[in-house]
């Protein structure tokens, strides 16, 4: 279990934090009312080796157009964890 005194050693190892300056007013946000994450089969019966993973975020209001993530690699996954982990710490500690 990764504990506060870690946090310093585990960012070495995580993506540098953004610099660019986000300008978030006029922009319109939007309540998730759902998310999941799941593998993705080739194959219509869902059969057969997982190719991929699917993020599925479906938005308030707009249940029936769900916004999916697509992650074709391991390192594409990693990739997203390791940004999301270095805000956290930066955010949270």
């Amino acid at each position: 279990m990764t504990t506060e005194s870690d946090y310093p050693r585990e960012m070495e190892h995580l993506p540098p934090v953004s610099e660019e300056i986000v300008n978030l007013e006029g922009q319109e946000f939007y309540e998730i009312s759902e998310w999941a994450v799941s593998p993705f089969h080739e194959l219509p019966d869902g059969q057969g080796e997982a190719s991929q993973v699917h993020l599925w975020i479906h938005l308030a209001g707009a249940e029936e157009l769900p916004f999916v993530m697509r992650f074709k690699s391991a390192r594409s996954i990693d990739q997203i964890i390791g940004a999301l982990r270095r805000h956290r710490i930066e955010v949270w500690g």
